[in-house]
């Protein structure tokens, strides 16, 4: 079926949200998106088949913002990744793409801030290399009260040391509803396959790999962390956290997903990589079958390594994965 995607300018954004039983945070944060500073953008709206309110909420906002703001039909579930892949395939003409989750609160400049660091990366190294901006974020309770003013400090991240593929397929450091994307990079990206662990960390890999990675220090948004959370964010410094990896290891869980989404990643683009790429993935995706010892000499060899000592530590010598 084919889609209005509106009138289309050098300055239009195109933002991706897509829905499922949303309806209690969701006209919070549609308000924050129609009171952005930069107004030259159209929301994609896909519902993932609610079974609450949100159907009715987005039609009425729709009702309301025909110009700006389109729902696509949707008639089977397909999961947040599936769903975010769907509305990808309807924005191909658009030279920018972000990335919205239904429960969040976008602060006033949030497109504003990414588009002008986009287009100091344009500025660096054109218009036709796939390029990604992802921005800092506020960590906030149900009531948007802030937790942290920083979720790079929260969970301990370092997403300007860790932009290269060798650390960003071992860890993803690139939250998914802070990204802008340009045109090339959504169209190399696209489809997210199956074996992707979420769309972010697929574009993410994307981009490192053929491409360029910005970062905005500035938090440009409110995380809400509440119960129904697909993620949400974890306090690296909570003991709780690495309480989980310990009982992983006792369990001696290995975790395939990462390693099957680095597989993927490497059929999808066999042909495009240089010989150090590649022989790094193969590196890495052959690490569930290797011993002990080959497996932290791949590791220190390649730099297989995450954010912060304590995650290098348990994972060299522990086998723990947080």
């Amino acid at each position: 079926m084919d889609i209005d995607v509106g009138p289309i300018n050098k300055e239009m954004v195109a933002i991706l949200l897509a829905t499922y039983n949303g309806d209690k945070y969701l006209e919070e944060q549609l308000h924050s998106i129609f009171d952005q500073s930069h107004a030259h953008f159209r929301i994609f709206i896909r519902d993932d088949c609610s079974k609450d309110k949100t159907l009715s909420i987005l039609k009425d906002f729709e009702s309301r913002y025909p110009q700006q703001m389109t729902l696509l039909p949707s008639q089977k579930q397909l999961g947040a990744k599936g769903n975010f892949s769907e509305l990808m395939s309807h924005v191909k003409a658009y030279s920018y793409v972000m990335f919205c989750d239904q429960d969040d609160f976008w602060l006033r400049d949030k497109i504003a801030l990414t588009l002008a660091k986009m287009k100091v990366l344009e500025n660096q190294h054109g218009k036709t290399i796939p390029l990604l901006v992802h921005t800092d974020l506020k960590v906030a309770n149900a009531q948007l009260q802030v937790i942290d003013q920083s979720f790079w400090h929260y969970s301990q991240l370092y997403p300007c040391r860790s932009q290269q593929l060798n650390r960003l397929i071992v860890q993803n450091v690139v939250t998914g509803c802070t990204m802008m994307l340009n045109n090339p990079l959504l169209n190399l990206a696209m489809p997210i396959p199956q074996e992707a662990i979420m769309h972010d960390w697929w574009i993410a890999l994307t981009a490192s790999a053929f491409g360029k990675i910005g970062t905005v220090k500035l938090s440009t948004m409110l995380y809400r962390q509440h119960s129904k959370n697909t993620l949400g964010a974890q306090n690296f410094r909570s003991l709780s956290t690495i309480k989980k990896g310990i009982v992983r290891l006792m369990r001696r869980q290995e975790i395939p997903q990462k390693y099957l989404q680095a597989e993927k990643f490497l059929e999808r683009f066999q042909t495009q990589f240089n010989k150090q790429q590649q022989s790094m993935l193969e590196a890495f995706i052959s690490q569930p079958k290797n011993r002990w010892a080959r497996k932290r000499y791949l590791m220190i060899k390649h730099r297989f390594f995450k954010n912060g000592l304590l995650r290098n530590f348990t994972q060299l010598i522990c086998g723990i994965n947080f």
